[in-house]
């Protein structure tokens, strides 16, 4: 089995060039979380699947997913 590459909140600001806090609104938006297979997170930082994150984002979800107050981060 092949393990995926899970990102943290930083990986994904950098990733997408986004805040904290637009990580934080995605997620109250229904961004999907990395678990482990009893639907638990796994460990104390919230990771991300990074191919999820595009299929969420992909799926209509998030229509311009850069805030207009984000800094270059």
């Amino acid at each position: 089995m092949e393990l995926k590459k899970l990102y943290k909140t930083s990986d994904i600001c950098k990733l997408f060039g986004i805040s904290r806090q637009t990580v934080y609104r995605w997620r109250e938006m229904g961004m999907p979380i990395a678990v482990d297979n009893t639907g638990e997170l796994h460990g104390k930082t919230i990771r991300y699947d990074y191919d999820e994150v595009i299929r969420w984002l992909n799926g209509g979800r998030v229509i311009n997913y850069r805030d207009p107050g984000d800094e270059n981060v």
